[in-house]
């Protein structure tokens, strides 16, 4: 039987999507189910293929949380912008690689700025930061992002993406499929329909990362536990 304090924890529906609420409650309760203490993989296997190679990159990290994917970008001298909801997620971000930083608060959101100034991180909604703060990107990493916003929404998520990038810029884009949902996944097919008339899609690879994210869920007690979770990874070259 679940304690009171578990049932009131915000649970995921199985293609992982979460409320604005939500999200905030999770942060603020430490319930951190969509955190990893390490890099992204995927990233450290297609890094190249997201830069084309240069060591001159802007990259954007949307719904960023307080990855680790942004410290080891910012360590190999990108520059890189997260935009995050939560504030406490990005103040987290700062302490935990021990970093000073600036804040501003600005009628944009409010910035985090590291001494180094190589990566900030805005704390507003992702839809509304544009491309008058630091002007249009080179990449985009999306770690399992996409796939947390309403499917209604997503047709406008990959369009802000688009406006937000370069000519010719690239998206690397993860996404998870829980059980083999094949409604609820976000399929090459699915990606191409979204996303054909203003990117080439590029399927990367498939991962049975089913281990490690039960891991997290028993590490927090959540509720609700898939029984698969399979990992896709997609290159989108801005094509407009």
């Amino acid at each position: 039987m679940m304690t009171a304090k578990e049932q009131s924890k915000p649970q995921p529906d199985e293609d992982f999507r979460m409320s604005q609420d939500d999200w905030l409650e999770a942060w603020n309760n430490g319930e951190l189910l969509w955190h990893f203490d390490r890099v992204e993989p995927s990233l450290i296997t297609h890094l190249d293929k997201l830069t084309s190679g240069s060591h001159y990159t802007t990259i954007l990290v949307p719904l960023c949380g307080k990855s680790t994917d942004m410290h080891w970008l910012a360590e190999k001298g990108f520059f890189v912008v997260g935009i995050e909801l939560s504030e406490t997620a990005a103040q987290q971000f700062f302490v935990d690689h021990k970093l000073d930083y600036n804040m501003y608060i600005t009628d944009r959101g409010i910035i985090y700025e590291s001494y180094s100034k190589c990566f900030h991180i805005i704390v507003t909604d992702f839809f509304m930061f544009d491309k008058e703060v630091f002007g249009t990107f080179d990449c985009i990493l999306d770690v399992n992002s996409f796939g947390t916003v309403n499917e209604e929404d997503r047709q406008r998520y990959a369009n802000h993406c688009h406006s937000l990038l370069k000519s010719n810029g690239r998206v690397l884009l993860s996404t998870l499929t829980m059980d083999d949902n094949d409604i609820k996944s976000i399929t090459t097919k699915k990606l191409k329909k979204i996303c054909g008339t203003k990117f080439d899609v590029e399927s990367l690879e498939s991962l049975d990362v089913t281990e490690e994210m039960l891991q997290n869920f028993d590490k927090y007690r959540w509720k609700w536990k898939p029984c698969k979770v399979e990992k896709r990874i997609h290159l989108l070259t801005r094509t407009q």
